[in-house]
């Protein structure tokens, strides 16, 4: 079974890269909205830091691995707690990704901040809003967690910063499936980002 299972995941993940290198828009299986025509064109991966090695984290770590290092890079994980950060950059990627306690450390780092083309940020939610500003204060495309903050005017402000960076900006939110009653009764959710940029 579990062999079936792994040339499955695989079979998927073919399925899933053809599509984008063909520029499909809407892919099966769990809906990616906003997927950019310029990913089909990428002569190179996009080079992501990843802030925050919590559960989401560990998500975006899993979907990372799942799209390969031809469509993306981990060059930098951030996490406050720094010896995790360090296991993590060493077990997951390459020799050349780094571990930083804060973001502000990456962007601090001219020739890190660099090398990174777009920042996730799946640490606690209280620090969603600082770290989005951070992100597109130095326009790197920025993927954050819901919420963006818990108040609006927040929120209006990190999108005036996207738009004026012309940084793309999607956020996820989940999504109950309340039509399939099985499906929410086992947690099921799908991630559904929304996209604000250029």
């Amino acid at each position: 079974r579990a062999s079936r299972m792994e040339a499955e995941r695989l079979s998927n993940r073919e399925a899933l890269l053809e599509r984008i290198s063909s520029g499909c828009h809407e892919l099966d299986g769990p809906k990616a909205v906003g997927v950019s025509a310029s990913l089909a064109q990428l002569d190179s991966p996009v080079r992501i830091c990843l802030v925050g090695l919590g559960r989401a984290g560990a998500f975006h770590m899993q979907s990372l691995r799942f799209v390969g290092a031809r469509v993306a890079q981990l060059v930098c994980v951030v996490d406050t707690n720094l010896e995790l950060a360090r296991r993590t950059a060493t077990e997951f990627a390459a020799s050349d990704c780094v571990a930083r306690a804060t973001l502000e450390e990456v962007m601090a780092d001219v020739a890190l901040a660099g090398r990174v083309d777009a920042i996730i940020i799946a640490s606690t939610t209280d620090t969603h809003y600082g770290l989005c500003k951070l992100a597109l204060s130095a326009s790197k495309a920025t993927f954050t967690e819901k919420p963006i903050s818990h108040h609006a005017e927040e929120v209006d402000e990190v999108i005036c910063l996207a738009k004026a960076a012309r940084a793309p900006l999607p956020a996820a939110a989940a999504k109950r499936r309340e039509e399939d009653p099985e499906a929410t009764t086992q947690g099921g959710c799908e991630q559904v980002p929304f996209l604000v940029g250029y």
